[in-house]
């Protein structure tokens, strides 16, 4: 086409002019790809999943009381991923609760590959974490319990140390793994 223009009219500038029309296409073209796939990769809950309905379901679930750290992300085009922490009634069985869940989750979101923790109300105030080093740092109350694997036991007493100047009152357990 800009060649066409330059022939007859002599307008040169017509072949700049195409070229950042063309560019600008593309990209206009190709936006909802690039949005789609920036999404994917800072793994943004997918636009067709609400998140709060998907709170709903889980929490009408017979014998869940709470739901929280609740994320929902894409995995690859057309495969979603769910993980969340769930607060569930003593008497419920564990492994019929995340079947209904796991149900329920595909029925109404197309979500299949889950991560679900089951938690009991007493269990939501325990914070454990895992550090390097096969050490276990598990703080119950304002007790704080270090567990260290066999070899471990100088960063252990560094940690522990680290511990009791902040205040708390740590006991050292060695365990093996």
């Amino acid at each position: 086409m800009a060649g066409i223009l330059i022939m007859l009219f002599g307008w040169t500038a017509a072949d700049s002019l195409i070229s950042v029309f063309i560019g600008l296409l593309i990209v206009w073209s190709s936006w909802h790809l690039i949005r789609d796939a920036t999404n994917v990769l800072l793994e943004g809950t997918p636009a067709h999943i609400n998140l709060a309905a998907v709170e709903e379901a889980i929490l009408e679930t017979d014998g869940v009381s709470d739901v929280h750290d609740l994320h929902v992300w894409t995995i690859t085009s057309g495969r979603e991923a769910l993980s969340a922490h769930v607060i569930h009634a003593y008497s419920i069985s564990q492994p019929i609760l995340l079947q209904e869940l796991r149900a329920k989750l595909l029925d109404r979101f197309g979500v299949d590959h889950l991560t679900i923790q089951m938690e009991t109300a007493d269990f939501e105030d325990e914070a454990i974490s895992f550090l390097s080093c096969g050490h276990g740092v598990f703080s119950i109350g304002t007790r704080v319990v270090i567990q260290s694997a066999p070899g471990c036991a100088r960063t252990a007493r560094k940690m522990r140390a680290l511990l009791s100047y902040a205040n708390h009152r740590t006991r050292l357990r060695t365990f093996r793994g």
